[in-house]
């Protein structure tokens, strides 16, 4: 029995000294500029796997985008799942990407053609299509991350203050969202595993 109270005794000592858990940073921002959309990850640690974003007024599409890696990036890469790279292509109502390596500190870079439904036009800035659309219904924003984590929430209009989704989004289209998550401290299992092994032993061996 001796032993198992060393045991427990020290992992209590180590858990008071140390914490459970740490808190591992998650974010990111998008920048709105014209009809591009930039998106830089704000993470610690984890990397961004996907990101997607609707038309919003469906009266409009993309029609086409030519994506880059511009600060970072070594390494990264990216599949363009929608619109196509073609101008005047197959026209798409979401903008989506699936992404390698995609690091803290990184910035993805995605100029982009929209287009009305009505035919090739030179036009059109996200505001007022993305958001700001009054009482069309404005664009749904997903951003993934390697640790399962997903970001989801409509785009609120620039005007509206504070942003009503709790994204600390700000005026003129960037749009900024970190959260906290709590992860286990290294080492923390082996050290459970040690309490588990003291417990059993309480029941395997006689009181001294």
């Amino acid at each position: 029995m001796r032993l198992a109270v060393r045991i427990l005794g020290a992992t209590a000592l180590w858990l008071g000294l140390s914490g459970a858990a740490r808190a591992e940073t998650i974010g990111f921002t998008a920048y709105f500029t014209g009809a591009s959309i930039a998106l830089d990850n704000d993470s610690s640690v984890v990397e961004i796997t996907a990101f997607s974003i609707t038309i919003g007024d469906l009266a409009y599409n993309f029609d086409r985008t030519a994506a880059s890696f511009v600060i970072g990036g070594q390494g990264s890469s990216f599949v363009q799942l929608s619109p196509d790279d073609l101008d005047d292509g197959v026209g798409s109502n979401l903008l989506s990407f699936a992404f390698q390596n995609f690091l803290p500190g990184d910035r993805f870079d995605s100029p982009n053609d929209i287009d009305p439904d009505t035919g090739n036009s030179a036009c059109c800035n996200v505001s007022g299509i993305l958001f700001n659309n009054g009482a069309v219904p404005n664009a749904a924003m997903s951003v993934s991350f390697s640790n399962g984590f997903t970001f989801e929430d409509v785009m609120f209009d620039t005007q509206d203050a504070p942003d009503p989704g709790g994204s600390q989004c700000l005026v003129f289209g960037v749009c900024k969202i970190t959260v906290g998550v709590d992860t286990p401290e290294p080492g923390l299992p082996i050290l459970l595993g040690l309490v588990a092994a003291a417990v059993a032993a309480r029941g395997r061996y006689p009181r001294s």
